[in-house]
């Protein structure tokens, strides 16, 4: 049980653990699964805008993965023009090292900005905030333009770095999907988010394979820019789910009298809600700095490894946007049917550590890698299930400045695994390299917070603050 307690903009949560299962297994805990009453999916009168917001994210993760296929090219050229005597090799160390500033510095400023971003969604709604962050990256992409027309580094590392607060618009999404959904149908939901995900990823790589085969200069740019403007033109069809959810009485109080500055309120969540809330946002942690290694540097590794080339990298990775999409769309909603979320975060970590172990065996053989990432397309439905752990733990009232507070934190650990594996092949012309390093770190890693998962399921109870809730 879990009672949530605001006052004076100060947040109080207290939960309960479970005392008496240290005799039971550790992943299959009777207690883990909520008993509610669960409402299908078409018994959801907001249905059609939920299926709106899935169209504007796929559109945005398209346009954004499309834009991140077309950035490495940007610095393997820059280097070309700016050191004309290198080798291949250095060539390609030199844009690794520029890219590792370029992947990490975002998630600096999302860990800075995201704070603020959440509270002002959960004071003035979801909307704003999806117009302004996609309004971002439309102005990221145009100063990347602006560098390669004059090769100055500068104007795309300033947008670029701002622009990093983008990574908050899958907290705004998880809270317009809260808003709008009965608790039961939020692990779903949140998969089927997921699988969003896996279309944009399909989409925007595939597009990629023809677009940078064309004799138009910078297609790719181009149309990464038409696509983010189109999404633009999408988001004033959403309904403001904030105040659907006031309506409805979801949102009892008005957050824009109880907030001041968001780091407070982040900090005091995290540190008046016991233990649980805490260390699922630990997991959540975890998974972000581990996902790096394919999420973002998975594109030098290839190139590295296997001699690819942009379109082999794009034709990779739009399958496995596919295999996301299969993931999120069948096997998950399936296993949804059967078990809490709680144990899929569990069965997901198992299967990242199978990917892993993939990657650090593959060597040469570019099909054990292939294999590798059809196991590792769980892993960002895993953090939209992990992201549903965390809604559950929270009250209407706060999804999202919790949930945009969460990603924050985890921005600064998708720094870090940004930083050290792009780093890590930065070095790819020392004599002692082993380029499997970034995914045999990273592996240890994820069978660490595998058994801690098993550990947290065990001990505590699956929460559920949106029926036993104290709002004073």
């Amino acid at each position: 049980m879990i009672s949530t307690i605001i006052e004076d903009g100060e947040i109080n949560i207290k939960s309960n653990t479970i005392k008496d299962e240290e005799d039971r297994p550790l992943l299959f805990n009777e207690k883990d699964e909520i008993k509610n009453k669960k409402i299908p999916l078409s018994q959801n009168k907001h249905i059609k805008q939920i299926l709106l917001l899935f169209i504007i994210y796929t559109f945005m993760v398209m346009s954004s993965f499309l834009y991140g296929l077309y950035i490495p090219g940007v610095f393997t050229n820059y280097v070309k023009n700016k050191y004309p005597s290198f080798t291949t090799e250095e060539i390609s160390s030199k844009a690794s090292y520029y890219k590792s500033f370029s992947d990490g510095l975002p998630y600096l400023s999302m860990f800075f900005l995201g704070p603020l971003v959440g509270v002002l969604s959960d004071k003035y709604g979801r909307k704003p905030v999806l117009f302004g962050v996609v309004f971002l990256l439309l102005m990221d992409m145009i100063s990347c333009y602006i560098t390669v027309r004059t090769n100055n580094l500068y104007i795309y590392y300033f947008f670029h770095t701002i622009a990093g607060v983008v990574n908050s618009v899958a907290g705004a999404a998880h809270s317009f999907i809260s808003d709008l959904s009965h608790e039961s149908q939020v692990p779903i939901l949140y998969s089927l988010l997921g699988a969003s995900l896996g279309a944009g990823i399909l989409f925007g790589p595939t597009t990629f394979v023809f677009s940078s085969k064309s004799s138009i200069p910078n297609l790719t740019i181009y149309i990464s820019m038409a696509t983010i403007s189109f999404t633009l033109i999408l988001i004033p069809f959403l309904k403001e789910s904030l105040e659907i959810a006031k309506q409805e009485k979801k949102i009892l109080i008005d957050i824009k009298k109880k907030t001041s500055n968001p780091f407070k309120l982040v900090k005091e969540l995290f540190t008046k809600s016991g233990t649980y809330l805490t260390l699922v946002i630990l997991l959540y942690v975890s998974i972000s700095y581990t996902s790096q290694d394919l999420l973002s540097n998975y594109y030098y590794y290839l190139e590295f490894v296997y001699g690819w080339n942009g379109s082999d990298c794009g034709l990779f990775f739009g399958a496995i946007g596919g295999v996301i999409m299969i993931w999120g769309v069948i096997l998950i909603p399936i296993l949804l049917k059967f078990y809490s979320e709680r144990k899929i975060i569990s069965l997901g970590f198992g299967i990242s550590i199978v990917a892993h172990t993939l990657f650090v065996l593959s060597g040469k053989s570019q099909y054990i890698y292939i294999s590798g990432g059809v196991f590792a397309a769980f892993v960002p439905n895993n953090i939209s299930l992990i992201q549903a752990v965390i809604s559950r733990s929270t009250t209407s009232e706060l999804q999202g400045t919790v949930l945009t507070g969460t990603v924050a934190i985890g921005s600064i650990a998708s720094f870090a695994g940004a930083i050290v594996t792009n780093d890590i092949y930065m070095y790819a012309t020392s004599k002692v390299y082993f380029p499997q390093a970034p995914y045999l770190l990273n592996g240890l890693i994820v069978i660490i917070t595998f058994i801690g998962s098993l550990f947290i399921w065990k001990y505590h109870k699956n929460p559920n603050p949106h029926k036993e809730s104290s709002i004073n």
